[in-house]
């Protein structure tokens, strides 16, 4: 691949897809937290409807943003995008070097190497090899497959974005709506709630161990059933 397409992979920055090294991952992730720092600073300084919207207007795509490149970044340690969730272990990843050759989820940043490593046993393999050439695991993925990482990484974007955008909502209804409990702001504050208990359900379907997968969705269905009832009953009072 020429090395205009190897920039091209992590220069795309409102895309999911690819990888970044550490540099450009922390360096992406200050720029974005200083610039909302800021404008946080100047909202505290003067609460006003001016300084509110422009809040919201950088802090919401500053999220997204910090978002993506964090999915990158577990790219390019050979994880799925998913664990970003994983507190802990997440920062650790995001510390971690990159694979120093091509990975399922696209070649070295770095331009290391052009060898292909091995998913399961990590050995560098010749980049137009099979399989590989220790443990004869498969190292050309389908369509299908790539396919699927692909969705299952815009998913978690979806979801993750939601997180931002309900935990955005249900401080503007609590802040400036007054008496919102009893004006019909109420139902659009549980809705959201209720919604977001339905969320962890949704992402246990894409665990691909299916042991852990039925596991999490049992879990994950009686946190989600609690959440619901609950508000369910509030809305009822």
């Amino acid at each position: 691949m020429l090395k205009s397409d190897r920039m091209d992979e992590y220069e795309q920055t409102w895309s999911s897809g690819g990888r970044i090294p550490r540099s450009v991952y922390w360096t992406r992730w200050a720029l974005a937290s200083a610039l909302t720092f800021l404008v946080q600073l100047l909202f505290s300084f003067s609460p006003n409807a001016l300084t509110l919207c422009l809040l919201l207007v950088v802090s919401l795509p500053m999220t997204v943003f910090i978002i993506i490149q964090g999915i990158k970044r577990m790219h390019d340690v050979n994880k799925s995008g998913w664990f970003i969730l994983i507190p802990v272990y997440n920062l650790i990843l995001a510390f971690t070097d990159g694979t120093p050759a091509r990975n399922q989820f696209g070649p070295d940043p770095k331009e290391r190497s052009e060898s292909l490593m091995c998913s399961t046993c990590n050995t560098l393999n010749d980049p137009k090899a099979e399989v590989c050439v220790y443990c004869l695991n498969s190292l050309n993925p389908s369509g299908k497959s790539i396919a699927n990482t692909t969705m299952i990484d815009n998913l978690l974007m979806i979801i993750i974005s939601f997180f931002a955008f309900r935990a955005v909502v249900s401080f503007l209804i609590e802040n400036f709506v007054e008496n919102w409990f009893l004006s019909p702001m109420k139902y659009v504050y549980i809705t959201l709630n209720m919604v977001f208990g339905v969320t962890p359900v949704v992402m246990a379907f894409f665990i691909s161990n299916s042991r852990l997968r039925i596991a999490a969705i049992i879990l994950a269905t009686l946190g989600s059933l609690h959440i619901i009832v609950s508000n369910i009953k509030w809305l009822l009072q």
